[in-house]
């Protein structure tokens, strides 16, 4: 169990590095949705090529196991393609690490949906915790950008958009681990390639759509900017490690022991923390009392969450 909880909470820290990408890429000139793209085409493309190498095994895709992998980890891809876009647009009209807290506590709505449709473990102390994460979203809804001297709140409405997205999002992927087929067949390489190419696609419809013909000379002009691939090491560096040997391993520790749901609670626990190190250091975003409260309660949530 210990090593379960380690491994996701080294993972939810490489998170981190998901949001500082998408918030620095638009400044960058790179659209999101171009990053998104092209974050997900890399690894899809190195996924193939191990999976048909076969040094980390090999899948059978008209098996059971692909159909419900392929299933829930598509959709999972679909909903986390329409939450980073979403996120990224977010980010710049709002204070960065209020944003990033809004949207990952969406793992309430998967933590409700493993209590509620797979019986995982309720306690009084996991309640608490869910009540404590209400009021922390609360208190960061009622939050300011200090940096804005206006009173425009679309930022606040766009991540709770954000968050709603990411629980949907978290919950499809969570409900692929309780099928017995999908933990003992479809291995990790086989997830990160459906999860990465279902992102893929829906980046390459929504570009062809909205660019109108531009599609293709914006990708030439991003593939020239050395930071597009900056961002794409970025965030793929420690990724692809983590999907092969450390995280649905993790994941199919906790569910197969019902407490799946307790699973993205670690990862979000982890990656606030790291979010909010960053976003005060180095961004150096201002923070009311009223907002360090909401961090502290958020944070302070996800833990009794994780508590069996």
């Amino acid at each position: 169990m210990v090593w379960a909880i380690l491994g996701l909470a080294v993972v939810g820290l490489s998170w981190t590095l998901v949001g500082i990408v998408l918030g620095n890429a638009p400044k960058k000139g790179i659209p999101p949705e171009v990053l998104i793209f092209f974050g997900s085409a890399v690894p899809t493309l190195v996924g193939l090529i191990v999976l048909h190498t076969g040094v980390l095994g090999t899948v059978n895709w008209f098996s059971k196991a692909a159909f419900w992998g392929i299933f829930y980890y598509g959709l999972s891809a679909v909903f986390n393609f329409f939450m980073m876009h979403l996120l990224s647009l977010t980010m710049q009209r709002g204070p960065n690490g209020i944003v990033w807290s809004i949207t990952q506590s969406g793992m309430v709505v998967t933590f409700l949906c493993g209590i509620i449709f797979k019986g995982d473990i309720v306690t009084w102390v996991r309640i608490a915790g869910m009540v404590v994460l209400l009021a922390a979203l609360l208190l960061l809804g009622l939050a300011r950008d200090n940096h804005i001297k206006n009173n425009d709140r679309t930022w606040v409405w766009m991540a709770f958009g954000c968050f709603l997205l990411c629980g949907i999002n978290q919950t499809f992927a969570m409900l692929a681990t309780y099928v017995p087929e999908v933990r003992d067949d479809f291995n990790g390489v086989a997830r990160s390639v459906v999860l990465n190419g279902g992102a893929m696609l829906p980046a390459l419809c929504w570009n062809i759509a909205s660019k109108r013909g531009e599609f293709l000379k914006q990708l030439n002009g991003c593939i020239c900017n050395k930071y597009l691939w900056i961002y794409v090491a970025i965030q793929q560096g420690f990724g692809l490690i983590a999907a092969y040997f450390i995280q649905f391993r993790c994941f199919d520790y906790l569910s197969a022991h019902n407490l799946g749901s307790a699973a993205y609670p670690i990862l979000v626990a982890s990656c606030l923390l790291g979010f909010a190190v960053y976003s005060t250091c180095v961004l150096r975003e201002k923070s009311s009392l009223v907002q360090k409260a909401g961090m502290v309660l958020c944070i302070l949530g996800i833990i009794l969450i994780c508590m069996k």
